[in-house]
């Protein structure tokens, strides 16, 4: 087993701007939250990430952080089921990620698939379920196992620094519509007097 962590940078350029803005404001100006977003498993990155230092924000590659909590959300709901769970991955059409769920187990890998968009339960840029749907199937990198309560209480953590990283910034980004399904499943894993 390898050890799972998350990793994210949240561009001060975005979060200065929501700083002082009513709820209104961030809906019509923010449909997302921007930084820069990896997990990794063992010494293997997932997903595009590169270190900040002497670069400017304005030339780093900008991801949808909060979009990737969303994703990988699904496999969160998934983690009582033995399933599969693919991601795709938001900056292109053709790299997912599977995540094979077993009792006690995740395995992680990094594929390369076209979407023919017939079988599985679709939504968004999630499939649940075998890859029938997938017209190719080319394993690119992984096979990374991952014990399945190490995933949860990763995704858990890293999931509340972010929440309370943006409570600091402005309470109000916490009620966009943009955030409902992460902060439903937050008020879940807290309680009530630290929500």
């Amino acid at each position: 087993m390898q050890d799972f962590r998350i990793k994210y940078i949240l561009f001060d350029e975005y979060l200065n701007e929501m700083k002082t803005m009513s709820l209104e404001e961030i809906e019509y100006e923010f449909s997302s939250i921007y930084g820069q977003f990896t997990f990794e498993v063992g010494d293997y990155q997932y997903l595009t990430f590169l270190d900040q230092d002497g670069i400017p924000e304005e030339l780093l590659p900008s991801e949808l952080v909060d979009t990737h909590f969303a994703l990988l959300l699904s496999v969160i709901k998934n983690l009582d089921k033995k399933t599969n769970v693919y991601i795709k991955y938001i900056e292109n059409a053709w790299t997912w990620l599977k995540f094979e769920i077993d009792e006690s187990t995740i395995k992680i890998q990094e594929l390369e698939c076209y979407d023919s968009g017939d079988d599985g339960e679709f939504s968004s840029n999630v499939v649940i379920g075998e890859h029938a749907r997938f017209e190719s199937v080319k394993l690119v990198k992984g096979s990374h196992l991952v014990k399945k309560h190490l995933f949860l209480e990763e995704y858990n953590r890293a999931l509340s620094g972010f929440i309370n990283k943006l409570r600091s910034v402005n309470k109000l980004i916490l009620q966009s519509k943009h955030l409902r399904t992460l902060m439903a499943y937050y008020a879940e894993i807290v309680t009530s007097d630290e929500y």
